[in-house]
């Protein structure tokens, strides 16, 4: 199998400050670090799994600077065979437009499968991965927690709302997008990263890509939630209670 798999380099925020730019059209990165993406790490896994079992190679792709091709070479290390690195002259914001680039150079490529993750952890929209299928007029699904091979298709497991499972069947070539916990995540050792490092990484610059680069989605702001509470005790019999309470709950909207 052919395999290609986006990767993007997102900062690690869970534990750290997040302080916004005075404009606030952006976080200060400046002292955040860099890794995968929580759910494209999932898709990677994947990859490494299906080669295992059934052969085939492994093409990374990421949209980003000279810092993102550490993701490449983490993939390198853990098992990838192949890395291209597309280089933005600026940071894209716009989920469709980077689906368009990534199809634009992906439509190009020899591939069985594209896998991506469900959503990345910084911008969260979940939006590029399936403006790819399409783009690229594939069959696609979502929320996928089990891959087998059975001829030219692919038998997926899919995760549904309220633990509901779902089986489907889809014919080579598609998408998945790769729920998190799918496999245990393996580790690259420090010989693999050391080698990694001299493994070549494919650049295509974006205009080399001859594609109408227009943005139609914009970030407005960014802003940190407010953390506020606040604690009203009711009083009364059950029926002066639910009074009370469906009273409140129209006052703020809620009802």
């Amino acid at each position: 199998m052919k395999i290609i798999v986006c990767l993007k380099s997102c900062p690690e925020t869970a534990e750290s400050e997040i302080k916004l730019t005075e404009d606030k059209k952006d976080i200060i990165r400046d002292k955040l670090v860099y890794t995968i993406n929580e759910a494209d790490n999932y898709a990677l896994e994947t990859a490494l799994v299906l080669k295992e079992k059934y052969g085939g190679e492994i093409t990374l792709i990421t949209l980003g600077d000279k810092k993102s091709e550490e993701i490449l070479r983490i993939g390198f290390a853990k098992g990838a065979d192949y890395g291209i690195r597309i280089e933005e002259e600026k940071e894209i914001k716009d989920p469709l437009l980077i689906a368009k680039i990534l199809a634009t150079l992906i439509k190009n490529l020899s591939f069985d499968l594209i896998l991506t993750g469900v959503t990345s952890s910084d911008n969260n929209y979940g939006i590029t991965n399936i403006a790819l299928a399409r783009y690229l007029n594939l069959p696609f699904t979502t929320l996928v927690k089990e891959v087998t091979k059975e001829d030219n298709f692919l038998l997926v497991v899919r995760e549904l709302e309220g633990g509901l499972i779902e089986k489907r069947r889809i014919k080579i070539p598609c998408l998945l997008t790769i729920q998190t916990g799918i496999y245990p995540l393996r580790y690259a050792s420090i010989l693999a990263i050391k080698r990694a490092t001299s493994k070549e990484i494919k650049l295509i610059k974006l205009k080399e890509l001859n594609l109408e680069r227009k943005e139609n989605i914009f970030l407005k702001e960014y802003f940190i939630p407010k953390s506020e509470r606040e604690t009203i005790f009711i009083k009364g019999s059950e029926d002066e209670i639910a009074d009370s309470l469906i009273k409140i709950l129209k006052e703020k909207g809620i009802l």
